[in-house]
């Protein structure tokens, strides 16, 4: 008598392990095989693993914020928000430690009961049925939030809507195993559904659609891809809803996660120490002749549909509605099923719901509460729609009240957009206005929305700074004035700067900056490029935050020695300067790349060269060459149009 292959027994008894698993749940006593038993701790380290991953990300990313990327985004406290999620990182890699020896003992035992600790928290805690009900309706409650945020800013609709149909799923299906007879399959069974749908929303799809690459941005760029309003529009609402969180939204984020942290910690100290029922014993067969299998075929059929009647009948007997606190659970039941119909309801008259965005909109969400066009980014290129009426484009009944980006180019915008169309969108987080024939903006500052962080006039005819931007509200960071003769600045202006993180002011023909400009302690980028700047301002040495100073293509012929000397890592451009000498102390910064001399006297007959390259035209700096905006400087065949940043042109 010879034994079936190898092959064959293993894949039946896997067969009869993953069917076991799902009878199992439900009965009295949950006894699973081994292999069964290695199957859901392999599904719970496996979330384990990537929740810490999640969180450490996160934590990571939030670490690395400057600070002007914190108040860029609205972050008051970085620090403290990447000490939560480490934290959370933390409990999730504590879940995989194996169990205490006490975690073996019963916890129904006589003396465990007398236990003063115990009786203490028993005479506050719930019954089983009600306490294991509640925690999945909290978790469906902040879960629904977290879609409702979602939908509302987010422009991957795909990522929202699925985010939300998970949510459903959560709400209806996993409540029917509250009626299962064994409290212990319950709580494993909803426990597992909660943690890994919990999982799949809170943890999966941030770590996949918005972590990852934001570590890679951080850590391995050079930011440039930020210039690009394209960028904030994917990006800035998902940093807003997973890493910069008020709160309200803070405390909907951290009920799904310890919620699963304590189901999977449940879960597996449960795995790890209830009893394991043996595998059955294999027996050895002999090999069959044609007839005879077929036979067995005809066997196996009439097997099946008897095998399937009686799967029937013990399916229906793994659910009672005849349990303690039964009308509570019907109640708790009956909410999570409500609850869930009644979002995917919403969420369908969203997805259904008419929405006509103009052509201009780049880039939108779908509200739940809201129908019509959701624009989150508008791009308008006047050339191409003809139009002298920039304002008329820019309105709520075309693009909704949620707009946070415009963006203008070669648009007739003389005196700039009107103040009533600014007001219109109280979300606005940045405008950039290029190539256009401004030549005054005399708006109010309060004409801005508290929201507004980014302001970007590109090539204009702009003589004196806008009203508006001469003194900004205080939430304003990011100023761009490049390409208008504008001059000079007065010292007054200087001084309502200091709240600014970031100031290009190139191919403006400044020819001087006061030297005694004082609190800019905050800013991180200046940008003085292609300007009539025969010397680096006095100031700029007392810029603590300073982490990058352009100041390329303007008649420099002093090395600035003592601000390298004081900011040793501060990335300087003196890109086609008059520079033709430099200290030996400054070598090491040029060998690091801190420090840019391309096409200057020094770099071209130095003994350095090695470490200068060789720019793609006289007038163009690799500052700015393919840096996401278009630079007029480096718009040439031999530039290939700025790296492509200047093709619309």
């Amino acid at each position: 008598m010879e034994s079936t292959s190898p092959r064959r027994r293993a894949a039946t008894r896997v067969k009869q392990d993953y069917t076991k698993v799902a009878l199992f749940f439900g009965t009295k006593d949950a006894d699973w095989t081994s292999s069964e038993r290695l199957f859901l701790l392999t599904v719970a380290y496996f979330q384990a693993t990537v929740g810490f991953l999640n969180f450490f990300i996160a934590g990571l990313i939030l670490w690395t914020f400057s600070q002007g990327q914190a108040e860029l985004f609205g972050a008051s406290s970085t620090k403290a928000t990447s000490i939560i999620f480490w934290f959370f990182a933390l409990l999730y890699l504590l879940t995989l430690r194996p169990p205490a020896r006490s975690n073996r003992i019963d916890m129904h035992a006589p003396f465990m009961v007398a236990l003063p600790t115990r009786r203490f928290f028993d005479d506050f805690r719930p019954p089983a049925n009600i306490e294991i009900g509640l925690s999945h309706t909290a978790v469906i409650v902040c879960q629904t939030y977290l879609a409702y945020l979602m939908a509302e800013i987010l422009t991957q609709q795909l990522f929202a809507t699925s985010y939300a149909l998970l949510v459903v799923l959560n709400s209806i299906v996993t409540p029917w195993f509250l009626f299962a007879k064994s409290t212990r399959s319950k709580r494993i069974l909803l426990d597992l559904g909660d943690s890994f749908l919990s999982f799949t929303l809170s943890v999966g799809l941030s770590l996949v659609f918005f972590l990852l690459p934001l570590l890679e941005f951080q850590l391995l760029s050079n930011h440039d891809e930020s210039h690009a309003f394209t960028w904030f529009a994917v990006n800035l609402s998902g940093i807003r809803i997973f890493l910069v969180m008020p709160p309200l939204q803070l405390v909907s984020t951290s009920v799904p996660n310890l919620a699963m942290v304590i189901c999977l910690r449940s879960t597996i100290v449960t795995l790890r120490t209830m009893q394991i029922k043996d595998n059955e014993s294999i027996r050895s067969v002999q090999p069959m002749t044609g007839p005879a299998i077929q036979d067995l075929r005809r066997s196996s059929n009439r097997a099946t549909l008897i095998s399937g009647k009686v799967g029937w009948r013990r399916r229906t007997q793994l659910f009672s509605l005849h349990q303690k606190d039964m009308h509570a659970l019907i109640c708790i039941f009956t909410f999570n099923i409500v609850w869930g119909l009644t979002v995917l309801g919403i969420l369908l008259h969203a997805q259904y719901e008419p929405r006509m965005c103009p052509s201009h909109c780049m880039a939108s969400s779908k509200p739940w509460f809201s129908s019509g066009c959701s624009c989150i980014y508008a791009q308008l290129d006047c050339s191409m729609n003809m139009t002298s009426d920039v304002d008329s484009y820019f309105t709520k009944s075309l693009l909704g009240s949620n707009l946070q980006l415009l963006h203008t180019i070669r648009c007739p915008l003389r005196t700039g957009l009107s103040e009533h169309t600014l007001g219109l969108f109280t979300n606005l987080f940045g405008y950039s206005i290029e190539f256009s024939n401004m030549t005054e903006w005399n708006i109010p500052p309060s004409s801005y929305p508290s929201t507004l962080r980014v302001a970007i006039i590109r090539y204009s005819k702009l003589t004196t700074v806008p009203l508006a931007l001469q003194s900004p509200n205080v939430n304003l960071r990011v100023i761009h004035l490049v390409g208008a003769p504008i001059q000079s600045i007065p010292n007054s202006v200087w001084r309502n700067w200091t709240q600014l993180t970031e100031l290009w002011l190139s191919s403006t023909q400044l020819n001087h900056i006061p030297n005694d400009v004082e609190g800019l302690s905050m800013m991180e980028e200046l940008i003085l490029s292609a300007n009539n700047l025969s010397t680096i301002p006095a100031f700029v040495i007392n810029m603590s935050s300073l982490e990058r100073l352009d100041v390329d293509a303007n008649p420099i012929n002093v090395f600035p020695l003592e601000l390298v000397l004081a900011k040793p890592t501060l990335a300087l451009s003196l890109e086609h300067t008059a520079i033709t000498q430099v200290s030996l102390q400054a070598y090491k910064g040029i060998e690091n790349g801190y420090i840019r001399l391309y096409s200057t006297p020094y770099c071209e007959d130095n003994a350095l060269s090695t470490y200068c390259v060789k720019n793609c035209a006289s007038t163009c700096s690799t500052v700015h060459w393919g840096d996401y905006y278009c630079d007029i400087s480096c718009n040439s065949s031999e530039c290939q149009n700025d790296k492509g940043d200047c093709v619309f042109i």
